[in-house]
C-alpha cells in the first residue's frame, strides 16, 4: 500500500511548509512510514499541479487535505486517474466549516461526487464531523484521523502514546485519565 498526502501549499516558492496542513501531512507520513506504509507528501498549488505529479508518479491513494479543489477539477482527476482513490479530508469542525463561505458547498458537492464515482471519498479527521455528515446528510464520511509522530519517550515520566494521539486529534474527547 502507498499513499500520497497532498495539501495546498501557501508557501509554494519556499518548497516547505510550517503551516498546519503541511505539518499534519508530514506527521502522518512519518507515522505511516514507521508502520511500513509508503507515504509521500506533495505540497501542491492547484489541481493542475496534482495532475502533473500524478502523470509522472501515478499513485493508488491520494488524500487531499481540506476541500479546496473545485469539484469539476476533482471530477476530471477522478475520470483521468480511474485507478486512483481520492479522499478529501475535512479538517474543520462544523462551526468553522460554516464560517468558510465555500466550505459547506464543497462538502455537499463532495458527497454528490462520491455517489457518482467509485474513486472519490469524503473524509474527516474527527469522528464528530463524520457522525454529523452521516446524520445530517445520510452520506458516508471516512474517518482519517491526524497521526502524530513521536520517538519513544524516555526519562522520568510515563508516556501513553495512544492517549496523546487521541487527545491531540482536533475535537476528540480527552482521554479518561485527563481532567475534563
Amino acid at each position: 500500500m502507498s499513499v500520497v498526502l497532498a495539501y495546498k501549499n501557501f508557501a509554494a516558492n519556499r518548497n516547505n511548509s510550517h503551516i498546519g496542513l503541511g505539518l499534519a501531512a508530514i506527521n502522518t507520513a512519518k507515522v505511516l512510514r514507521r508502520e511500513g506504509i509508503k507515504a509521500d507528501v506533495w505540497p501542491i498549488v492547484n489541481a493542475g499541479d496534482l495532475r502533473k505529479r500524478l502523470e509522472t508518479r501515478p499513485a493508488k491513494n491520494v488524500v487531499i487535505a481540506a476541500p479546496w479543489i473545485p469539484s469539476s477539477e476533482l471530477q476530471s482527476l477522478a475520470n483521468d486517474f480511474g485507478e486512483t482513490q481520492f479522499a478529501v479530508t475535512c479538517h474543520s469542525n462544523v462551526g468553522f466549516l460554516q464560517a468558510d463561505s465555500n466550505g459547506v458547498r464543497l462538502v455537499r458537492e463532495l458527497m454528490e461526487l462520491e455517489l457518482g464515482n467509485h474513486n472519490i471519498h469524503l473524509a474527516g479527521n474527527c469522528r464528530r464531523f463524520c457522525d454529523w455528515v452521516e446524520a445530517a446528510f445520510a452520506s458516508r464520511c471516512t474517518y482519517l484521523p491526524n497521526l502524530y509522530y513521536h520517538t519513544a519517550a524516555t526519562g522520568f515520566f510515563t508516556f501513553n502514546a495512544s492517549d496523546f494521539a487521541r487527545y491531540g486529534v482536533e475535537c476528540a474527547d480527552p482521554p479518561d485519565n485527563v481532567a475534563k
